[in-house]
């Protein structure tokens, strides 16, 4: 039995341990790649066959990187240690989400199995489980737990990433709600006199979102140039507001009609005056456009109830959401004229075709009004060649 094993990484032979014969290998299955030191492994078997089968598992599992798995490590435990060094550089509210994912989904579904077991057909057993979760919810969730098994199997400690090619429930695509025509005219009266006027009209016409219009600095605005530079936005992360980056983390240059320029040197003056009354209990950090008679910021749900108020005021649907008037934005410079592109860079998207995708079916004014510029041109046309 005692002998080296022909590649010369190990040795065999039979030991007691209290009383009974074991049969047993000692060996180097490698060498460390970050340390350079030798690997090493001894297994024993109460039988020659069970010891051999037990070597060949070992080497099998070094030959594919699997050594270094913790063996009691759960998929609950590495979501944790991923949380912790993978997304100390994410936002702080995506990291939030990540974190809500994993608590409220992911560990009481897959928490308890060894990360070295999972597999993927507990993976699509889990997504199937997610009964009343929405599909772009469930696709979320997949996503966050996709990346945390991507850095595990980066850094060895499982084979190959269980969550890969795994069905997801179809996200039906939703049309976006825009106001237009009499029902934008109705809102824009019924907005008027209202303490958020200039905010629900910049809105209007800049396609600006709702954090990017709190968090708007004066030092971002350049009226002599007519461009206003949307960098941050204001998020209400754990109970305080606080400026982060925009959500694509890139700032954007917009040009808006004049008309814009002149609600903003209103809302200037109207901010002068206001601080003039507070005088040294005047507040505004971060020297906001938009803020209460103290200076300091306006509150989301501030702004949201006198939204409400005045989409009731207008008789228009309580379904209308504030980021509604983003797209109403959109369709309204597509009936202006504006281009894709265009609007694709007001609206900070990633690309042209995410914009054409999201505003395809425009609305039924400018639907016509292409008609009828198609029937000007088809008449040209036919007029030159009859001609």
């Amino acid at each position: 039995m005692a002998g080296k094993r022909k590649n010369g990484e190990g040795t065999f032979d039979q030991v007691t341990k209290s009383g009974i014969k074991y049969y047993r290998w000692r060996g180097n299955l490698g060498f460390d790649a970050k340390t350079g030191k030798p690997y090493r492994k001894t297994i024993y078997a109460r039988t020659d066959k069970e010891l051999r089968s037990k070597v060949a598992e070992a080497i099998a599992e070094y030959d594919r990187g699997a050594v270094n798995i913790p063996k009691r490590l759960t998929v609950g435990m590495w979501l944790n240690q991923w949380l912790t060094d993978c997304c100390g550089d994410v936002k702080e509210r995506t990291r939030n989400t990540y974190k809500s994912a994993i608590e409220t989904h992911i560990v009481p579904g897959l928490g308890n199995i060894r990360l070295s077991d999972l597999q993927p057909k507990q993976v699509q057993t889990f997504i199937n489980k997610l009964d009343g979760v929405k599909p772009k919810t469930v696709k979320n969730i997949h996503g966050i737990l996709h990346r945390a098994l991507e850095v595990a199997a980066s850094w060895g400690y499982i084979v190959r990433n269980p969550a890969d090619n795994i069905s997801l429930p179809r996200i039906e695509k939703q049309e976006v709600n825009f106001l237009a025509g009499d029902d934008l005219k109705r809102f824009i009266d019924a907005v008027k006199g209202n303490p958020y006027e200039s905010m629900f009209l910049i809105a209007i016409f800049t396609g600006m979102r709702e954090g990017e219009l709190l968090g708007l600095p004066w030092d971002c605005i350049d009226f002599k140039k007519g461009t206003i530079n949307v960098k941050q936005q204001l998020q209400l992360i754990r109970g305080d507001y606080v400026i982060v980056s925009t959500k694509s983390d890139k700032a954007r240059l917009l040009s808006p009609a004049p008309f814009v320029f002149d609600i903003l040197k209103e809302v200037k003056r109207e901010q002068a005056k206001m601080k003039l009354q507070m005088g040294a209990d005047w507040q505004n950090e971060y020297n906001l456009v938009f803020t209460r008679y103290t200076g300091e910021n306006v509150a989301r749900n501030t702004l949201y109830m006198n939204f409400k108020r005045c989409l009731a005021a207008a008789g228009l649907p309580e379904t209308v959401r504030f980021h509604d008037l983003r797209h109403s934005y959109a369709v309204f410079a597509l009936e202006s004229g504006d281009n894709i592109k265009e609007i694709q860079a007001a609206l900070g998207h990633f690309s042209s075709a995410f914009t054409v995708n999201t505003y395809a079916h425009v609305s039924e004014n400018a639907r016509k009004e292409s008609a009828a510029r198609q029937q000007e041109a088809i008449n040209g046309l036919l007029g030159k060649s009859l001609g």
